[in-house]
């Protein structure tokens, strides 16, 4: 129990007359030993079971309950001799306020103008605990009169009952009135005034019982006095089950129509939304822009950015597309330029069924394809792609193919007028099979890749090429390739030496001019004199970018004299040096060759992963090092990006002193200082050792101050 009715219950209108009703409520009082248990509530006429006093958090007072694992322990103490144990205290131990208001009593309510309770008042009051009435902190908001030792407990009959004491210490006639509208307890001085002004409430008195638990023993008494309140709790049992099984069907009733309502507003919301009324046009832009061009590298990058084969609708984003509505279908269906990049795998049948349907959906519009048949047990399909594909050659604006042994592509001989880019794969255990003049007529091809060894493409336009990259040829290839592509303007290759070769070499051959080549991209494949032979026969005016990598070790001679003089001959606008190099003869020099770039801006140092090694690098280091004030030249004056490799040998801390020399001395603007500052440097492949914590640090600091720094760790050797 809490409290009786409240300070300010309104619905107790006044009556006439001096009639009082003591609510019940907790107070802060000294404590004595007591019993605990539940108090059983009693109709004051019948003896029946009520409930069990509980706790009505909703307005504060005590009330009543069905369920006995609801009510609230009290505590009390009992003279076990006595017929009659008269001022008790009862502590109720286990409502929101035990521990600041545990005693159990009565409050003055605000509509009484007393303290007292006699017969014929028709007003209620609550009042405190106490003999007579004082004013103590209690539940209520506010101190009011209360008393607290106002119980008796009745031996012979088990009942509890109240006695209120008036401020002249008489005794008034006292009862327990429950009022089930508000679920409250409260104590009056007439129960037939009160229940006239309550129509529903009844008198009550209280039995203490035992807490009733799972496995609680009950008495013969006991369980007929708790027969009547299992009737009430199955009949109010059924009420709530009744109750809830017609709110869980209105509930689903509710959700149908709620789920009806959705699809309707969906539905209606999107014929009025924007994306509905979107022009197919512009719906067809916006698609446009999660097609990938197959063909197209990244810059730097030889690997082409890997699409989905069109064989794979689940991951394609062009067949998604398709299949988000039917408005999104049809815009999708028809826009042909969706469907103008074809790339295949041929499997099997479902390889070929995929490219007819989008050939269909392409239109006309110029292709893409990427065909590719990588297992020689599918011949028959293969075949059967390349007579759906190359009649669709005169369509072809980019194109790779990976050619099988027994292809044949005389078909597309002068049916390629819109081809750009053609790469070829040929597999190098095939023998030559492509018909010498497949690719020779094609007005508009200005780039070639050739997987393979060259001589196995036949003839190409060669002098209308501006791109072109040969995965494998020999020094000769290379110089009668660039000497038949005058217009060249990129030139990548893995060349090879070939012994047979070398014996025809003349260094007194006049150099070969390229006027227009900006970009050179070798690799050196095997040992031999393959740079003074390369370097030494070409005159390059428009050079930009070069970068050089040695594949194996065996280079005993220094090779760096033949690209000093490449570059002193050629240009001195080379922006971009990249350098791969792994033996103490061809970084002994690489300073010589960073020196003769004075324009040079983005420069990469790495070294080979067969040969881990590192030497000439440190002499590179020591010539970008700017020193203080008084020299009159600096070497690559310009220079902003530098990409390091770490390997054995190399020197953190001097590289750390080089990068920290350029960034306090150099600006951003060339013209204001003697070098620029550097705002990109990455070092890869550093061992994390404690040796290395200053110089790092070093580099962290400038990292702050605004320089773009990648550092990659490792814990073994770059390989």
């Amino acid at each position: 129990m809490q409290k009786g009715l409240p300070l300010d219950f309104h619905c107790c209108s006044r009556l006439p007359g001096e009639a009082k009703v003591v609510g019940l409520f907790h107070l802060v009082l000294p404590l004595r030993r007591f019993v605990t248990g539940l108090i059983q509530a009693r109709s004051a006429t019948d003896n029946t079971v009520v409930g069990y006093v509980a706790e009505n958090t909703g307005n504060n007072h005590f009330g009543i309950t069905y369920d006995p694992t609801a009510a609230i322990l009290f505590s009390l103490s009992v003279d076990p001799t006595a017929a009659v144990s008269s001022q008790l205290d009862i502590s109720a131990t286990t409502t929101t306020y035990a521990a600041t208001w545990p005693l159990m009593g009565g409050i003055d309510g605000v509509v009484n103008d007393s303290d007292d309770l006699h017969t014929g008042s028709d007003k209620t009051t609550h009042t405190d605990p106490g003999s007579p009435p004082a004013s103590v902190s209690n539940s209520y908001p506010s101190p009011e009169d209360a008393e607290s030792a106002i119980w008796t407990y009745t031996s012979a009959t088990q009942a509890i009952t109240s006695q209120w004491v008036n401020t002249d210490s008489s005794l008034p006639p006292t009862a327990i009135e429950w009022v089930p509208g508000s679920n409250a307890l409260a104590i009056t001085g007439d129960s037939a005034a009160f229940e006239s002004a309550f129509a529903t409430s009844q008198a009550v008195v209280g039995t203490p019982v035992s807490e009733i638990t799972g496995d609680t023993s009950l008495t013969s008494s006991e369980k007929r006095s708790i027969r009547p309140a299992l009737v009430h709790a199955r009949r109010d049992l059924a009420d709530l089950d009744e109750a809830l099984a017609h709110i869980e069907s209105v509930r689903e009733q509710m959700l149908s129509k709620r789920d009806a309502l959705k699809a309707y507003l969906d539905t209606c919301s999107g014929l009025l939304s924007p994306v509905g009324s979107m022009p197919q046009e512009l719906l067809a832009e916006i698609f446009s822009y999660l097609k990938h061009n197959y063909y197209a590298r990244p810059a730097g990058s030889s690997t082409p950015i890997i699409t989905t084969s069109v064989c794979d609708p689940a991951l394609n984003e062009v067949v998604k597309l398709s299949h988000v509505c039917r408005q999104w279908r049809s815009a999708a269906l028809h826009t042909h330029s969706l469907w103008d990049n074809i790339r295949v795998h041929v499997q099997g049948p479902m390889s070929v069924e995929c490219v007819q349907a989008w050939l269909v959906r392409s239109g006309s519009c110029p292709l893409s394809v990427d065909i590719q048949c990588r297992t020689g047990s599918t011949s028959g399909t293969w075949n059967d792609m390349l007579d759906i594909m190359l009649p669709q050659s005169h369509r072809w604006r980019h194109a790779t193919i990976m050619l099988q042994e027994g292809s044949h592509l005389s078909r597309i001989r002068d049916r390629l007028p819109l081809l750009e880019t053609l790469e070829v794969q040929v597999p190098t255990s095939h023998s030559e099979f492509i018909p010498q003049s497949a690719f020779e007529i094609a007005p508009m091809l200005r780039s070639v890749r050739v997987n393979g060894w060259i001589h196995r493409v036949g003839q190409l336009p060669w002098a209308q090429l501006t791109s072109f990259h040969a995965s494998e040829c020999s020094v000769q290839q290379s110089l009668i390739l660039l000497q038949a592509m005058p217009d060249i303007v990129s030139f990548t290759a893995t060349v090879h030496d070939l012994p047979a070769e070398s014996r025809l070499y003349s260094a007194s051959s006049p150099p070969l001019r390229l006027a227009k080549l900006e970009h050179l991209d070798l690799r050196a494949m095997n040992s031999g004199p393959i740079q003074p032979r390369l370097f030494g026969s070409l005159d390059l005016p428009s050079l930009k970018t070069l970068a050089f990598r040695e594949r194996y070790w065996a280079f005993l001679s220094a090779w760096t004299p033949s690209m000093i003089a490449l570059i002193q001959r050629s240009s001195y606008d080379l922006t971009y040096l990249e350098l791969t190099l792994g033996t103490m003869y061809s970084q002994e020099s690489a300073d010589d060759l960073v020196r003769a770039c004075p324009r040079l801006e983005h420069l990469v140092l790495a070294h080979n992963p067969d040969h881990n090694a590192s030497w000439g690098y440190t002499k590179v280091m020591e010539a970008l090092t700017v020193l203080p004030s008084g020299a009159t030249s600096y070497v690559a004056p310009r220079l902003r990006a530098l990409e390091v490799d770490y390997a054995r040998g190399f020197q953190l801390h001097a590289f750390a002193d080089m990068i920290e020399s350029r960034w306090k001395r150099g600006s951003e603007t060339y013209e204001e200082s003697p070098v620029a500052r550097m705002d990109y440097i990455s070092l890869r492949c550093v061992l994390h050792a404690a040796d290395f914590e200053e110089a790092l640090a070093r580099l962290k600091a400038f990292e702050a101050e605004g320089l773009n720094l990648n550092i990659h760790f490792i814990d073994a050797d770059c390989r």
